[in-house]
């Protein structure tokens, strides 16, 4: 992980190649060569800095030079057996059914690799996403990817009013009643998702932040446009401030959420702050959209391949908004929003190989011209979605350590 303090460029120190930063093939470097050697693999991995070399797994013994990252020229080689080609025949008899295992994107962080690989091998690379169903199915599949729950002290179920009404769902840390609240909107393209699809991403934050977390079961689009589910994470808001207010002691209120989430929970600030409604402490955003315009330069770098799409993002904007102009509105696409002064600290969590990554980039900046304190958490490497899918890989107990110090230092 990547703290946007550190000095551009730097190693950080005592990291394992498993939490370093990942390098990605820069403009000039030649790309790595199969070794004429022997059937191998080679895989460098910097002795300086120990960041690993994950340009390409395959790099011919004369091409390493100095790391891209550190400039150390001290190289440890890792050689492996190479993988044979995809057309080859099952070894020992083997059988293969069905089309072979998609290849991961070679500037993948490991733990995504496996978020990669496991997500092929549930067939989830080949679900019909061209639908609202197709979308729903697909969501649906892959919830044994998300990993065993975490057991928490108490969960509760309750109805709360805002348009009609709305079901909320309320975890709490075992041991003594924390001093944080998180309102905690899903992500899901705002068509996707509901308190089960986030059950487990709740559970961890309530449990690895020491939090109160209470999730929300907004209106998805198509059926609810909007600002349908905007209006019922405002909803949930001042239902939860009124709840904070009647509790002695101090309170942190933080609103929170991932992708789509993480763009409701910008818009609510957004609305709080217009409406002089309920006081946020804090806001706290995973990978969020910020803009409809789909055309940064990560959206072109990981359009395709990176499980999250440019198509599947412009499906997910044509089903929230009503016509094409109604993405410009500024509390939907909140990069658009001209005055930011005021809002709550804002902390970020932005994967690195994400087509989201630039515009949350862009907002965290812009939030910090309006003098809004921001802390930007980097995962260099890391699809869109990393942090849910603990069935595949662990990182999300130390993202959620990196956001409960990110949010106790903002007290």
């Amino acid at each position: 992980m990547d703290r946007s303090q550190m000095t551009e460029g730097s190693g950080p120190s005592g990291q394992s190649p498993r939490e370093a930063h990942r390098v990605r093939l820069g403009a000039g470097v030649p790309r790595p060569l199969r070794s004429d050697s022997g059937p191998e693999e080679l895989c460098a991995i910097c002795f300086g800095c120990g960041l690993e070399r994950t340009d390409s797994p395959l790099v011919h013994r004369d091409c390493l030079a100095a790391c891209l990252v550190c400039g150390d020229t001290r190289m440890i080689i890792d050689v492996r057996p190479a993988r044979p080609p995809a057309d080859a025949p099952p070894a020992n008899g083997a059988s293969h059914v069905g089309p072979p295992p998609a290849d991961p994107p070679s500037d993948l962080a490991p733990e995504s690799r496996a978020i990669f690989a496991m997500a092929d091998e549930l067939g989830l690379l080949d679900h019909d996403t061209s639908t609202v169903e197709g979308l729903r199915s697909s969501a649906r599949a892959e919830r044994s990817m998300m990993g065993t729950p975490l057991t928490v002290g108490s969960v509760e179920d309750r109805e709360i009013r805002s348009r009609g009404s709305l079901r909320i769902r309320i975890y709490r840390p075992p041991g003594e009643p924390p001093r944080r609240a998180i309102l905690w909107l899903h992500g899901g393209g705002w068509v996707i998702g509901d308190l089960d699809h986030a059950d487990t991403d709740c559970r961890g934050l309530c449990v690895e932040t020491r939090s109160t977390v209470v999730s929300v079961d907004y209106g998805l689009a198509p059926e609810h446009r909007f600002p349908e589910g905007l209006e019922d994470a405002y909803s949930a808001l001042e239902w939860l401030s009124a709840e904070l207010a009647s509790v002695p002691g101090s309170q942190q209120l933080v609103v929170g959420g991932d992708s789509a989430g993480g763009n409701l929970a910008a818009a609510v600030c957004l609305l709080a702050r217009q409406r002089a409604g309920p006081t946020v402490d804090n806001q706290l955003l995973l990978y969020p959209v910020t803009s409809s315009d789909c055309d940064t330069s990560s959206y072109r770098d990981f359009a395709e391949g990176y499980l999250l799409t440019r198509e599947m993002m412009q499906r997910f904007w044509s089903l929230y908004t009503r016509g094409p102009d109604a993405g410009r509105d500024s509390v939907a696409s909140v990069l658009r929003a001209t005055d930011l002064h005021g809002l709550p600290a804002a902390t970020f969590v932005i994967a690195g190989c994400d087509v989201l990554r630039d515009e949350a980039e862009s907002y965290a900046q812009r939030l910090r011209l309006a003098g809004v304190p921001v802390e930007v958490l980097r995962y260099p490497g890391q699809l869109h979605g990393f942090w849910t899918y603990r069935g595949a890989s662990d990182i999300a107990t130390a993202v959620n350590a990196e956001i409960r110090a990110s949010l106790d230092a903002k007290r």
